[in-house]
């Protein structure tokens, strides 16, 4: 006698009771080849960052006054060749890479811990507290977040690396606060919620123990986003001289060095332009790839 074969979301369900939530997102995430793609880029680009002082032919600031004077092409000593200083700028983007990912790694985490925090409040308690802390995020999106980080950082007399981090995420967090806020309105109507309030489980257990755990899908993806988007923020800010200083390297103030040598030595805007171009590829396949799998509407 023929079996009856069991309808297709049982049989997803089935599998993902057998290998688990994290295996479940694995098993979609690697379906995924811009996804692999993207965290083997990642990956590779943190490895170059923690292991810089290996990798890099000298220190970044080190000048060769043998090649002081002339800009040197790429070659097998110098593979990314040298600037107008001598300096080997293959050492100057190894380390550029550990300055560009902290900032973005950096501002990622203070934008998106004030934003979990911020969306949480606002979507638990609702109301009046909900309708005056977004109309505040509306006001603060409505004017350009880069420029609002331009006026600070054109006020602040040379800011520092740490400088640029905090401004950078404390003008970036508006957005996961949106996206938590929306989930939370969501999670808190549905049965798990209910049964806790019923069984007498204050706010703040509430809060950290099912609405924070239940909405971290989203904000993952978020958070991978804005690590691109911080490296960004941070070249412009160091492109136009108001991010990381010289002779501190990091890719953004590297293509404001090479603004001035264009033609000269077309190679210095090459590097760090490609660098940063990869990098952010990076982390936006990653992130689609994340937010695909982390998604449950759009399970097999």
């Amino acid at each position: 006698m023929k079996e009856k074969s069991l309808p297709a979301g049982l049989i997803e369900e089935e599998k993902i009771a057998h290998i688990g939530l994290a295996g479940d997102v694995w098993r979609r995430f690697r379906r995924n080849k811009l996804a692999l793609v993207g965290m083997g880029i990642i990956l590779f680009m943190i490895l170059v960052a923690i292991f810089a002082p290996w990798i890099a032919l000298t220190t970044p600031e080190k000048i060769n006054y043998e090649l002081v004077g002339e800009f040197h092409p790429p070659s097998l000593k110098h593979p990314f060749g040298t600037d107008e200083l001598g300096r080997d700028y293959f050492s100057r983007a190894v380390w550029g890479a550990r300055i560009s990912l902290g900032i973005g790694f950096t501002a990622m985490l203070i934008a998106v811990s004030i934003g979990t925090i911020y969306g949480l409040i606002a979507g638990y308690y609702g109301g009046m507290v909900d309708n005056i802390m977004m109309r505040f995020v509306d006001m603060m999106l409505a004017f350009p977040t880069f420029f609002l980080i331009l006026t600070v950082e054109a006020v602040l007399d040379k800011p520092s690396i740490f400088i640029v981090m905090a401004v950078i995420g404390l003008f970036s967090w508006m957005g996961v606060a949106r996206l938590v806020r929306g989930e939370v309105l969501k999670l808190k109507e549905m049965d798990f919620i209910q049964s806790a309030r019923a069984l007498g489980a204050g706010d703040m257990r509430i809060i950290l123990k099912h609405l924070l755990p239940n909405s971290m899908g989203p904000v993952i993806v978020a958070a991978t986003l804005k690590i691109g988007t911080a490296i960004l923020i941070e070249a412009g800010l160091s492109f136009l001289g108001l991010g990381v200083q010289p002779p501190t390297p990091s890719w953004g103030n590297m293509l404001k060095y090479a603004q001035e040598n264009m033609f000269k030595a077309p190679w210095l805007a090459i590097f760090p332009g490609i660098l940063i171009v990869i990098t952010v590829l990076g982390f936006n396949f990653l992130g689609d790839g994340l937010r695909d799998s982390l998604d449950p509407k759009l399970r097999e």
